[in-house]
């Protein structure tokens, strides 16, 4: 059996050496890895310091808020967006218009139907009949392109005229 105390003696010289070298082996690593630390310490700093000098933790807050900002406003938008699309839908659009002779007795289609819709097809058709003794205006609600009461050839025209003017937007 090797009796290590014996063989440490004799080789003393051997191991200290060894020893010294792992040492100064270390010693270079640290130093590298010193060394290597402060570079990146160095473009750690560079780039926490931004592109204009201030902190980019500072900054990166900044852009988060304006993001933040910016997403408000585009809600506000999309409400709003939302609400004209819903009053446009019920606002009144093209009308229709239908000029005719009520009477044989009297000329020029000087009598007329006009209809008023939304893009529903609802609203109001409105009938002036025009004669040589007097003139009379009637008015009938429209829902879905037709009225509860009575209509009659004109307004029915004067109804699809304006249905086919949304048809062509």
């Amino acid at each position: 059996m090797i009796d290590y105390r014996q063989w440490i003696l004799e080789n003393l010289e051997t191991v200290v050496l060894t020893i010294i070298g792992l040492l100064v082996l270390a010693l270079f690593f640290f130093i590298l890895n010193t060394v290597r630390l402060n570079q990146l310490h160095k473009r750690y700093q560079r780039l926490m310091r931004g592109a204009d000098k201030s902190n980019l933790e500072e900054l990166l807050f900044r852009k988060v808020e304006e993001l933040q900002h910016l997403a408000d406003k585009v809600k506000e938008v999309q409400d709003t967006q939302a609400k004209v699309n819903q009053d446009i839908q019920s606002s009144l659009g093209p009308i229709g218009i239908v000029r005719y002779n009520a009477f044989n007795d009297v000329g020029s289609d000087l009598s007329f139907s006009v209809a008023i819709l939304n893009r529903d097809k609802n609203g109001v058709v409105i009938s002036s009949l025009y004669g040589r003794e007097d003139s009379r205006i009637y008015a009938k609600p429209v829902e879905n392109g037709d009225s509860t009461y009575k209509m009659t050839d004109e307004e029915k025209e004067a109804i699809c005229i304006a249905i086919e003017s949304f048809a062509k937007r």
